[in-house]
């Protein structure tokens, strides 16, 4: 309710802060400091993903192996931590709370759906990617509020994953041969085979 309740207002302007800013944030309210410090938290965060690539990938697939070689795999793992934190509380200043919640969960939960392994990051990407974009287009074209309708679309991929899985798989097993029963009458010499 809260997130179609919000795509249906008007935009926020400049001086208009209220409670729908905190939900869904606002791009126009955000300082100049405020932008300052993100774009210079996304070059950090750019820099040290670049430099660490290596390891922390090793790290996330198998943190035991990785000990192995002599990589500090505590360090690495709070590396990644960290940078998860500084992204999140800067994105959450200027897009909100729900929509930051969203993109980190939705597209991740439709790619869970259809992909295994390291194809599960990529699908995510182009789902966040694509719900994002329609979600900007269409608060464009028709004047409403864009973090209600990033969220909306993300939770429409979602549900369109999810009843394509549910529909493929009532049709495989609708597919499957079934055995051939045997007739309902039973002799007592099978009965007794049976152990009844």
């Amino acid at each position: 309710p809260l997130t179609v309740a919000t795509s249906e207002k008007a935009r926020i302007g400049p001086t208009d802060v209220g409670v729908n800013v905190y939900p869904f944030g606002s791009l126009p309210t955000v300082s100049k400091t405020n932008g300052g410090l993100l774009a210079g938290m996304g070059f950090l965060v750019g820099t040290l993903v670049t430099q660490a690539y290596g390891p922390s990938l090793y790290v996330t697939v198998d943190a035991t192996a990785t000990r192995t070689v002599r990589v500090t795999v505590p360090l690495y793992k709070r590396l990644m931590v960290a940078l998860t934190v500084l992204v999140v509380v800067s994105a959450i200043q200027i897009r909100g709370v729900t929509l930051v919640a969203a993109m980190l969960v939705v597209p991740v939960a439709a790619a869970t759906l259809v992909a295994r392994s390291f194809n599960i990051i990529r699908l995510a990407i182009l789902a966040a990617e694509f719900v994002t974009i329609a979600g900007v287009t269409v608060a464009d074209i028709y004047g409403i509020a864009a973090g209600g309708l990033i969220v909306l679309a993300a939770i429409g991929v979602y549900a369109t994953v999810l009843v394509r899985r549910k529909l493929t798989a009532v049709s495989l097993v609708q597919r499957l041969p079934t055995r051939s029963r045997q007739p309902a009458n039973h002799s007592d010499r099978q009965l007794k085979t049976d152990g009844g």
